[in-house]
């Protein structure tokens, strides 16, 4: 289970971070909801998988907290130094 949640949540955040699904969830508000939906379900589960009792031993748990730190912070490293800077919300406001 935590690895299975651990693959959701990060495909979760991947998806919803490539450039055309991030600017029509900043300028469409019925594609905005299910993003953030998709955020808080998927960490829900990552989180439930992680901490409650019996469902990962604790090296395990770290473990794939670590990968969703690594792969989150080169998500982050790939925004910051992209070629183009992802639309701002404000801009559409």
């Amino acid at each position: 289970m935590p690895l299975v949640a651990t693959i959701l949540h990060g495909v979760a955040i991947w998806m919803w971070h490539k450039p055309r699904l991030f600017q029509a969830a900043i300028e469409i508000e019925w594609v905005h909801w299910p993003q953030h939906l998709s955020f808080f379900a998927t960490a829900l589960v990552f989180w439930w998988a992680l901490v409650s009792p019996g469902r990962a031993q604790h090296g395990n748990a770290v473990a794939h907290l670590f990968v969703t730190a690594l792969h989150t912070s080169f998500l982050g490293i790939l925004l910051v130094f992209a070629p183009q800077p992802m639309p701002a919300a404000s801009a559409f406001c």
